[in-house]
């Protein structure tokens, strides 16, 4: 009885990762962009070394820092779905 109520949460957690993952799929890029960007942007506000950058070196470092963030996401996503369907099974 208790497997099967953490089952049905973990299909409900799996289900809702899904939802997440259509979602940001059927951004185009200009959005999908733009939410990397505001990451990045917040992880990157307090780092001086950064922020004391002229605005041409300052956007490279952001553009590569922000390619980095997409690849996290993705691959922390996608974590997060086989630790779900781990649980599952």
């Amino acid at each position: 009885m208790r497997i099967n109520i953490l089952r049905a949460i973990l299909i409900v957690l799996l289900l809702g990762t899904f939802s997440i993952i259509f979602g940001f799929s059927s951004q185009n890029s200009k959005e999908s962009s733009g939410i990397s960007r505001k990451v990045t942007i917040f992880l990157t506000q307090n780092i001086k070394y950064i922020q004391e950058k002229n605005d041409i070196e300052k956007e490279e470092i952001l553009s590569r820092i922000e390619s980095i963030v997409r690849k996290i996401a993705h691959f922390s996503i996608y974590t997060i779905v086989r630790y779900i369907t781990y649980g599952i099974f």
